[in-house]
């Protein structure tokens, strides 16, 4: 007997208790992603969201913003790094370049501090050998 409730009926004489049932707002349609199993009232069938498979981690690189379902396929981590394969610190894990500027060229040049010939900015043993130090006398006159 109750106007508000989904199974009032205006010809009722007598109310049971318990007996009225609220409405209950919600999508009906359990194809789609926000299905609501107690809902009973479908306030408008544009309100029901389907699946929209993907990437649903906002951190990963293929991370996509309408995706409410993680798909078939992963989420792939983002790695920074040097994707120049020209470059010393060319890293073939990474996805993305964080700054160009970050990747180092190749210097060649002795990398043995201890060498003659050491060279503080060679990333990458050079053509030539390093030169190892020889201790001695150096003076052409002298006996030794």
């Amino acid at each position: 007997m109750d106007e508000t409730m989904k199974n009032y009926n205006p010809n009722a004489t007598h109310q049971l208790t318990g007996s009225c049932i609220p409405f209950l707002y919600g999508c009906m349609d359990s194809t789609m992603f926000n299905f609501d199993p107690l809902a009973n009232t479908e306030n408008n069938p544009s309100d029901c969201a389907p699946y929209v498979y993907g990437c649903t981690d906002s951190l990963a690189l293929n991370y996509n913003s309408l995706a409410n379902t993680l798909g078939d396929s992963l989420c792939i981590e983002k790695i920074y790094g040097c994707m120049d394969s020209t470059m010393f610190n060319f890293d073939s894990l990474a996805n993305i370049e964080n700054n160009p500027s970050d990747c180092a060229p190749y210097v060649h040049g002795c990398t043995d501090s201890l060498a003659l010939n050491y060279d503080s900015l060679a990333n990458t043993l050079g053509n030539s050998l390093c030169i190892e130090k020889i201790y001695g006398c150096m003076d052409e006159l002298a006996f030794n």
